[in-house]
């Protein structure tokens, strides 16, 4: 792939972070991490992302608060792509905000995978 993206996983849990690099490798993104919205802002400092995938409920600063700020920068881009095992937000209310989805955990990778395809597709148009 000459054009490799770059997806920014931020989870706190590390063993679902580490099997969703895994599995976006194989398909040829290359991967960044961060453990929660305060490291990832910190990250997209020095790192360009082409989509983050976060999750919603996490410690310093939860997906939502990332998705704010990240929009509150540039809108467009990067898509933010939020997922969720429980949540006191709905997709309504995450994608009012500027997020490309929510996915509910567990989810189908197949479906991530083509929400963030389609986001790519998107940004290049």
């Amino acid at each position: 792939m000459t054009d490799t993206k770059t997806i920014l996983i931020v989870d706190d849990v590390e063993d679902l972070r580490e099997s969703l690099a895994d599995s976006f490798e194989i398909r040829g993104f290359k991967i960044v991490q961060a453990e929660n919205g305060v490291d990832a802002l910190e990250l997209m400092k020095s790192e360009t992302v082409d989509v983050v995938l976060s999750d919603i409920r996490m410690p310093e600063m939860d997906g939502v608060e990332l998705l704010k700020a990240i929009k509150q920068k540039d809108p467009r881009k990067p898509p933010v792509l939020i997922m969720s095992g429980f949540s006191d937000y709905d997709r309504e209310q995450v994608t009012s905000l500027g997020a490309l989805d929510l996915v509910e955990k567990p989810f189908d990778f197949d479906q991530i995978t083509e929400i963030i395809n389609e986001a790519l597709k998107d940004i290049n148009n």
